[in-house]
């Protein structure tokens, strides 16, 4: 575990060494989740050579995986991480919109109400689909807004057979 990352809370480390772990694309462009708790989700992607493109900026591919993996924090937090090996989730539709050039490090950030945590949770409990939306903002260090995106996810049951 690096340093940084053993430095922050627990459960948001633990959160992105599992993300780490299943995607690694997110640990080779260096993304870490600041945040993943009371329903507000923030992550961090650094600019480097790796995650730039030929305009000098973040690559779209990159700004899209880091709103996008918002919407699987969410699904991190609803339900405890023994039930997560038993659950599909997925992002079932999304719709981006790229503002300006992505010059610099990049923060993406969503926000989810309880009470849509609380209906996911019962609607899986109940052995049905529990859909969400999560509207992210991708951003500038100086709070400049460089895309947007709007995911739709999916979770449910892992079907058996």
């Amino acid at each position: 575990m690096s340093p940084a990352l053993a430095t922050r809370p627990t459960v948001e480390a633990g959160i992105e060494a599992l993300l780490h772990r299943v995607c690694p694309l997110y640990a080779h462009v260096g993304m870490t989740v600041e945040q993943a708790r009371d329903g507000h989700y923030r992550c961090q992607l650094p600019m480097t050579a790796a995650n730039s493109n030929h305009l000098g900026t973040i690559h779209a591919a990159l700004q899209w995986a880091l709103a996008e993996v918002l919407g699987g924090l969410a699904v991190l937090t609803i339900f405890p991480p023994e039930r997560f090996a038993r659950l599909y989730a997925a992002v079932s539709a999304a719709e981006v919109q790229f503002i300006r050039p992505a010059r610099g490090a990049l923060i993406a950030e969503a926000q989810l109400a309880s009470a849509e945590h609380d209906r996911v949770r019962a609607a899986v409990d109940a052995g049905n689909e529990g859909r969400f939306s999560l509207d992210a903002e991708v951003r500038l260090d100086d709070g400049s807004v460089v895309a947007r995106l709007r995911g739709d996810y999916i979770v449910r049951p892992r079907r058996t057979g």
